[in-house]
């Protein structure tokens, strides 16, 4: 089953692109539902495009739900739409109503590859009382509050040689000219406010050995490791791109699959 629309977010305050892919057939039990979330170039008919998804919604009977979030970095801007607000709690409780799915915790995922892996962690570790289980798939801006330590110190010239100008004026919009971020754009601080918590989602990260946010990845992989925060990690030969993200996205369903109760 395919579907390719748009709804209209209040959060937004305007029609926003929503792409589903599910089973071809009926269950009477509400299906499963995975929240899959693009990267910074993609929309929400990315995963359906470049990956098998379709054989993988067949194969794991689940609803992915995949929206549009543009280049927001899945956070709500300083200066435009509130999306990490839509993708956490808006949008779930609209696919509540529309489609036959589940509302229970244990059965509702969080997977994103490269800015969707970013911002799958951010769903997940802020609102932990909703999914039960998240994904990030080479995501980038693990060390987000370095590297805008680092940008406020750059004169504007290198900083637009270092990002690119579309990317700089991304980063003014969503974290303002004096580059401030929240603990909730944080995934260092969101694992640390979790840890004390103990109530962390299942929690998957995969990276490929080429890609250039590998070395960011391991170093997450050891934070986790050291707030005593219990994940699976893996390594893949594959650099930032599709084949990779397919690959990975495959492990980690099979990693959800294996990690579910009988």
């Amino acid at each position: 089953m395919q579907f390719h629309g748009e709804i209209f977010s209040a959060t937004l305050e305007m029609a926003t692109g929503l792409t589903i892919a599910g089973p071809d057939h009926f269950s009477d039990v509400p299906y499963q539902v995975c929240y899959l979330l693009h990267g910074l170039c993609g929309n929400d008919k990315c995963w359906e495009r470049y990956t098998r998804l379709p054989v993988y919604a067949e194969e794991h009977n689940i609803l992915f739900v995949m929206p549009d979030a543009a280049r927001s970095f899945y956070t709500d801007m300083r200066y435009g739409g509130q999306y990490l607000q839509y993708i956490s709690e808006e949008l779930p409780e609209i696919c509540k109503n529309l489609f036959h799915i589940s509302s229970k915790r244990e059965d509702t995922f969080a997977i994103g590859c490269s800015m969707g892996g970013y911002g799958a962690i951010k769903a997940a570790f802020g609102h932990p009382e909703r999914f039960g289980a998240c994904a990030a798939l080479s995501p980038c801006c693990l060390m987000i509050g370095e590297e805008m330590d680092e940008l406020r110190c750059l004169p504007q010239e290198q900083a637009i040689k270092r990002y690119g100008t579309q990317l700089m004026r991304d980063f003014t919009a969503i974290f303002g000219s004096e580059l401030a971020l929240c603990p909730q754009d944080n995934p260092i601080r969101l694992a640390e406010q979790i840890a004390i918590k103990q109530n962390c989602p299942k929690f998957y990260l995969a990276c490929g050995k080429q890609d250039s946010y590998l070395q960011d990845c391991r170093r997450y992989h050891a934070i986790l490791d050291s707030l005593n925060i219990q994940h699976t990690y893996q390594e893949f030969n594959g650099a930032h791109d599709w084949y990779c993200f397919d690959e990975t996205l495959c492990h980690a369903l099979k990693w959800l699959t294996a990690s579910q109760p009988e």
